[in-house]
């Protein structure tokens, strides 16, 4: 309830309380020239499927929607994620699926699997 609130009163989108926390650690802090994304691997879900991953102090992070493609496999996407979201070697995030015409709901085993990556950046 506390971190609704507090993306509430951050101005950010509240996320439900059916959604999923989980928590991320990070093998090995990143090496200079590098920052931590995510690997968000999607499997079959209906089209129109809606994945919303949020950081820990409500920061809504960019998503895969679903199209017809994950009717039938999986897709991944890369997500960024703002350094900030990095708490002492660990990412907290909050994961929820929103289907056309049901209600929000925590992602069942398999459907959605995020991991931690490393990507070189260039400043």
């Amino acid at each position: 309830m506390a971190f609704v609130l507090a993306a509430i009163l951050a101005g950010y989108p509240a996320i439900s309380p059916a959604a999923e926390s989980r928590t991320l650690q990070l093998p090995r802090a990143a090496a200079p020239g590098e920052e931590v994304w995510l690997t968000v691997s999607v499997g079959p879900l209906p089209r129109g499927t809606q994945i919303r991953i949020l950081t820990e102090d409500g920061r809504e992070l960019a998503g895969p929607s679903v199209g017809p493609s994950l009717q039938q496999g999986s897709v991944s996407s890369i997500v960024p994620l703002p350094q900030s979201a990095i708490a002492n070697g660990r990412v907290t995030l909050q994961v929820e699926i929103e289907e056309p015409g049901k209600p929000s709901r925590s992602p069942r085993s398999g459907e959605i699997v995020v991991e931690l990556r490393y990507v070189p950046v260039s400043r």
